[in-house]
């Protein structure tokens, strides 16, 4: 019986140690490879390989992350406490419930969880911090734990400005509802987000690149930038820019207004592509720059 017994406890033992194995080989292969094996298995697989789990907790975000990294996170937190309030004001909408937020110590699992973000992204050499394309879900890589990460974190205006940047994006799509979220316009998400941020600064600098832009008449027209986005250099700077002019030329309550129903900007606005253009043009000729 105690032979049957310790036969058993062996077989058992086996059985753990492959399972061990493939875990590891499978959180290998999503982390060589971020397009494998999406979603179905890659939370949980890189929630163990990590020992994520949920760090700190409050009105504002869920944060799943290392134990070690609790610190931080918490910093975070309070940093929103502070802001996202007057997001939810400005935007005359709250979210009802907590973000959930992850993050991996690894720019490839990061981007692995953000599945199409990844794709697009990839397919331009850009690299990703992560993504918020869900109404309650940001999963991004932690700061401090990759060097391409944190120099993308610092470039746009650091750890912190991102994650409202990217609690911006929860707020827009859960005015939009889940089923807009891939066909809403990114100068519309990317712009807000970007404004609401503060993570543009429209300095000498900026403002000689579209002077450049404008001298070559290649500035981005606003029906391009609505309707065929993806192929515009530049976008983020550019949305920021349209959106300012929005804000600035008819005010940030028809600006919402094309948040929340973005298929009919020219009608919202009262112009045509024609006319929008000749004002977004006029807009960035007499625009200062700001000297901090």
């Amino acid at each position: 019986m105690l032979i049957a017994i310790h036969r058993i406890r062996d077989r058992s033992d086996t059985r753990l140690s492959n399972m061990t194995t493939l875990n590891s080989i499978l959180c290998s292969v999503l982390l060589l490879n971020p397009f494998a094996l999406h979603a179905q298995i890659g939370d949980s697989l890189l929630y163990q390989r990590f020992g994520m789990g949920l760090v700190h907790s409050s009105m504002i975000g869920e944060y799943h992350a290392r134990p070690e990294d609790s610190a931080v996170i918490r910093a975070l937190d309070s940093f929103l406490l502070e802001h996202v309030p007057d997001l939810w004001t400005r935007f005359e909408h709250h979210l009802d419930g907590p973000v959930r937020f992850e993050f991996f110590p690894s720019l490839n699992a990061a981007q692995h969880l953000c599945g199409w973000d990844t794709l697009t992204a990839r397919s331009d050499d850009r690299t990703r911090l992560g993504c918020a394309h869900y109404i309650r879900k940001i999963q991004m890589v932690m700061p401090g734990t990759s060097i391409a990460g944190d120099s993308i974190y610092a470039a746009w205006g650091g750890f912190q400005k991102v994650m409202l940047h990217e609690y911006t994006h929860s707020m827009t799509y859960d005015i939009i509802g889940d089923e807009q979220i891939d066909r809403i316009p990114w100068w519309i998400t990317e712009g807000l987000a970007c404004l609401v941020a503060e993570q543009f600064h429209y300095g000498p600098s900026f403002r000689d690149l579209v002077q450049q832009r404008l001298d070559e008449s290649s500035v981005p027209s606003v029906k391009d930038l609505h309707t065929d986005y993806l192929h515009v250099e530049l976008l983020y700077g550019w949305s920021w820019l349209l959106c300012d002019f929005i804000t600035t030329t008819y005010g940030w309550d028809r600006m919402l207004a094309i948040q929340s129903d973005f298929k009919h900007p020219r009608r919202i606005l009262g112009r045509s592509y024609k006319a929008l253009d000749r004002e977004w043009l006029d807009h960035l000729r007499n625009k200062p720059a700001i000297h901090l």
